[in-house]
């Protein structure tokens, strides 16, 4: 579809995770990329599979189909010769910045108590985020 050395930068943001073979994919994007080009590789990080109750739950999604993991990035692009940093991160916004200003007392009462804004859920994320970083990112280089 596209000439090889072409581009500079691919970006594939969730896509991986949903490929029965993803090789294909990662070949075809290191025929694609020029020397030197990156790619920025996001997916769901394995943790995802520890936390049923959330909406973030890696198997509610059902078109997800693998996992994956940094030790496994790294695997993957040091099989196709491929220079690579691969991090977990978090998604969640646990401890929002504006709090009381914009939410009046009847409103944040009606709120889900993993807002942020609870003791509870205040602890909770303190205890939890830390170890979820339900977010993997690579970069590759060719």
């Amino acid at each position: 579809m596209y000439a090889a050395d072409s581009f500079d930068a691919v970006i594939c943001q969730h896509v991986i995770e949903h490929l029965v073979n993803p090789v294909p994919m990662i070949e075809g994007i290191k025929m694609i990329l020029k020397k030197g080009g990156k790619l920025y590789l996001e997916t769901p990080n394995w943790t995802r599979l520890f936390v049923p109750f959330s909406h973030l739950y890696f198997w509610g999604d059902y078109t997800h189909i693998h996992p994956y993991s940094v030790s496994t990035m790294y695997r993957m692009f040091n099989d196709f010769d491929m220079q690579a940093r691969a991090w977990s991160v978090s998604s969640c916004t646990w401890f929002p910045k504006r709090v009381a200003k914009d939410f009046s007392k009847s409103t944040a009462d009606k709120l889900p108590l993993y807002d942020g804004r609870g003791f509870f859920s205040r602890s909770f994320a303190r205890l939890i985020n830390p170890l979820l970083h339900d977010i993997l990112i690579a970069i590759a280089e060719k």
